[in-house]
């Protein structure tokens, strides 16, 4: 009875779980437009993006004038604070100098309300680190483009993938029925004398392998189907249905190898830049300041009350001499990142170009072997035709016949394979070059 509940229980589990997995047919159009929209590392640059954005407004406090209104309550008996309070409310009399109410003054209230502006006139540094943090938001705005086309390409590359399994699949199943209907064949053969235990052993075998062929595509399948739904930011467990099909793309005419426009170039050019102001920012903090400040102020025994009003209108100049190296160690700290960011960026566009060449050669190379293996196709399915039908009369060996049938399974793998690694070589050109 136990055990009749919970086969029951799983039954409906499962049940529930086939009900709830969602299937999607997509073409590789729709998968890239819903990776664009979901995917969690597009969302993620464009949070960084969004970042540098503040941190430039933030930078932009360093020449732009601040404004601050406040509002102060006093109450008290202080003999000094009461009667500058009273100066600033202009309510002194000639009876506030006796000594008796200066030393031992009555309780009073106080109120004033300020408005002061405080206005930055030359800070060279703050200029400079308002231009590093433009160029820093300039190059995050470039690294999340470049991004986005990497995360299309990983797109692209697991697309294919799903269908170079479905295929896959296809073929082994192919593959599976011949060799089932060859078992069947020699098992007859062998009641009429034609075949002996051995070839009925070895069709068996030939069967069994190719069920392991089948469990081993059907996983790569599964873990394909995983990885692109994470990509596309869809449900776990969601089901998806590749309906585009593998095609012969024409040959790739590579016509231009510049790479200075790429995104991520230009990203790392723009953080050379960055770090060049940074470092002519930290020789600015060695050059004086001057700023500007003026308040008004309105004094009262009332809550913004305003009896009594002042202003005040000034500038300061300042000028740090020294600092314990401080500003020496920041210096040359900051010479030695820009002299770093150059040699860098110099270095990542050799490296990249490099990698532009073999990924020429790599392409040429992928088109050429599709062409081999069609061929390799072609004439393996031919020689198993042949040898199937002098088999069934009975012209040929079981031996030969799975010999022919693997080498035609085979070829056929072997031509969805080139298929696939010259798309995914073509996918890898054009996130080289963002064509």
């Amino acid at each position: 009875m136990n055990k009749l509940i919970i086969n029951l229980g799983i039954i409906i589990l499962l049940t529930s779980l086939s009900l709830h997995a969602q299937v999607r047919e997509l073409s590789l159009d729709d998968a890239l437009k819903i990776a664009l929209e979901n995917n969690k590392s597009i969302k993620s640059a464009k949070f960084r993006e969004r970042l540098s954005k503040a941190e430039l407004h933030q930078s932009r406090s360093s020449f732009l004038p601040s404004v601050e209104l406040s509002v102060t309550g006093v109450h008290t008996n202080d003999p000094l604070a009461s009667f500058g309070f009273k100066l600033k409310q202009e309510i002194v009399t000639q009876a506030d100098f006796s000594p008796v109410l200066l030393n031992d003054p009555l309780s009073m209230d106080h109120f004033s309300t300020k408005l002061e502006l405080k206005l930055p006139l030359i800070n060279m540094d703050g200029f400079h680190m308002h231009k590093a943090a433009k160029l820093n938001y300039k190059a995050n705005t470039y690294m999340k483009e470049r991004n986005i086309h990497y995360v299309m390409f990983e797109v692209k590359k697991y697309y294919y993938s799903l269908l170079l399994a479905d295929e896959v699949i296809r073929v082994v199943n192919e593959s599976f029925e011949v060799a089932k209907s060859a078992l069947k064949m020699t098992k007859d053969n062998l009641e009429v004398g034609y075949a002996k235990d051995a070839d009925v052993l070895m069709a068996k075998v030939r069967l069994g392998d190719i069920k392991a062929k089948l469990l081993e595509a059907k996983n790569m399948r599964s873990n394909t189907v995983e990885h692109l739904v994470f990509l596309l930011g869809l449900e776990e467990g969601t089901e998806i249905n590749p309906t585009d099909s593998f095609s012969i793309s024409p040959k790739f005419e590579l016509k231009e190898t510049n790479i200075l426009n790429r995104s991520d170039i230009l990203a790392v050019k723009t953080s050379v830049n960055a770090s060049k102001h940074l470092f002519a920012a930290n020789k600015s903090n060695f050059l004086p300041r001057i700023n500007a400040f003026g308040s008004t102020e309105w004094n009262d025994n009332k809550l913004l009350g305003s009896s009594a009003k002042n202003y005040t209108i000034g500038a300061m100049f300042s000028w740090k001499l020294f600092n314990g190296y401080k500003n020496i160690g920041s210096l040359q700290k900051a010479k030695a990142q820009y002299e770093k960011a150059k040699n860098d960026y110099s270095e990542y566009l050799s490296k990249n170009k490099l990698e532009v060449f073999k990924a020429q050669r790599d392409l040429e190379l992928a088109f050429e072997q599709t062409q081999i293996k069609k061929l390799g196709q072609k004439q393996a399915a031919a020689s198993f035709r042949i040898m199937n039908n002098r088999y069934a009369e009975g012209l040929e060996k079981t031996v030969d016949l799975l010999y022919a049938e693997n080498l035609a399974s085979n070829r056929k793998l072997e031509f969805v394979e080139s298929l696939y690694k010259y798309q995914i070589a073509l996918f890898y050109m054009e996130l080289l070059l963002e064509k």
